[in-house]
């Protein structure tokens, strides 16, 4: 089974999944203490996630993919990652995202997959950061930005944000 369930895997479905661990990483590389080993450890499962998804096509449309992955971090995270934005408000951000789409069906949570298992490290510090009510409410709006954006580039059409 794929991370879509029965769906077809495209090239889009392949760069949401891709998107997804760029933005997690970046969230690791920039919002927690880089020392600790579980920081390392969610990384490579996100890296693992990276792979697994590319692996299976030809070189020149691994890169593609990766390219429009890239074009879609920087295009919707850019505003949120300025000199002194909270990095717990990409994290939350993101997670929204994720949980927006599993909730629909749009992605399957493979809990033996390597992307769910760096998502269930980053869970602690994303739930801590939500209990920061400003922090929280404000991650929920800028998602729905964020999807709003995303769908406008073809990306997880049919998600939203309840």
């Amino acid at each position: 089974m794929t991370p879509y369930g029965e769906r077809v895997a495209t090239d889009a479905r392949r760069a949401e999944l891709v998107f997804l661990s760029y933005a997690l990483i970046d969230v690791l590389e920039h919002g927690v203490d880089s020392a600790d080993p579980d920081v390392g450890e969610a990384k490579a499962l996100l890296w693992l996630s990276t792979r697994m998804v590319l692996q299976p096509l030809p070189t020149r449309t691994q890169g593609k993919v990766r390219r429009r992955a890239i074009r879609t971090f920087q295009a919707v995270l850019a505003m949120y990652r300025r000199e002194g934005a909270s990095v717990a408000k990409v994290g939350l951000l993101v997670f929204y995202i994720v949980q927006a789409a599993a909730e629909c069906d749009y992605i399957v949570l493979d809990p033996d997959s390597p992307f769910t298992k760096a998502m269930d490290m980053m869970l602690p510090g994303l739930t801590e950061a939500s209990e920061v009510g400003a922090v929280n409410e404000s991650a929920q709006k800028a998602a729905g930005k964020a999807l709003a954006l995303l769908h406008s580039l073809g990306l997880f059409v049919g998600v939203e944000i309840a």
